[in-house]
């Protein structure tokens, strides 16, 4: 009886101890599945929602039918800070503009996303007013000037050039709603007018000068087969 009792209680050990090994196990590949799974989603720099994470954010909303305000923003004379001050400061630079971003867009009930470079992606709720305030405002925020971390100090005032895009809920995927924003963008830095929308009929400039454009954009080598 005695003896029965002791396995007993030995095999009860035994059991807990193994059930709570299996919840720490499951625990520790919960943790690196979401740690991964952010890693492959996020932009490293500026932890803003990459471009895989822009496309599924954009895909909830196209599924619910959503209007969604799509505006493509460049930094302008982003390369003339690289040039004089050096990677770092670009970097820091980068990350001041996407907190700022981030919490604009977050304001209006929407997301801002990192693409490549000095490129950023803003998608915000069409609400009741002028569509293309939202950005605008958004726009004027980000001109505070940045305090780099160089020697010697030096400060940056941030300006970004946008083009804008009204996705109606239906007609469009992420591939179209960008091309629409990214000509907007072209137009704009081509007029100086800090910003155009999309309408139909808009193209390509030809002659988008050199100095404007810096060979290819990182996301045109990589577009998705299909949104």
């Amino acid at each position: 009886m005695l003896l029965n009792t002791a396995l007993t209680a030995t095999t009860m050990a035994a059991l807990v101890v193994g059930l709570l090994y299996a919840g720490w196990t499951i625990h520790r590949l919960r943790t690196r599945l979401a740690r991964l799974t952010y890693a492959a989603s996020h932009d490293p720099l500026t932890a803003l929602p990459n471009r895989i994470h822009a496309l599924w954010l954009f895909g909830l909303r196209a599924a619910d039918r959503l209007p969604t305000i799509v505006a493509l923003l460049d930094l302008d004379e982003f390369k003339q800070v690289n040039d004089t001050y050096g990677h770092q400061a670009g970097d820091q630079l980068l990350a001041a503009v996407a907190d700022r971003l981030a919490t604009a867009a977050n304001r209006y009930g929407g997301h801002a996303a990192r693409l490549a470079g000095d490129e950023f992606l803003l998608l915000l709720p069409v609400q009741a007013g002028d569509p293309v305030e939202p950005v605008a405002s958004m726009l004027a925020e980000i001109t505070i000037p940045v305090r780099l971390a160089t020697s010697p100090q030096a400060t940056f005032t941030p300006h970004a050039t946008a083009g804008i895009t009204i996705f109606d809920g239906i007609d469009g995927t992420f591939t179209d709603v960008l091309r629409r924003a990214d000509i907007a963008c072209y137009h704009a830095k081509a007029r100086g007018t800090g910003f155009e929308v999309f309408h139909p009929g808009m193209s390509m400039p030809r002659p988008a000068a050199p100095a404007q454009r810096r060979g290819p954009r990182l996301r045109d080598l990589h577009k998705e087969a299909s949104a």
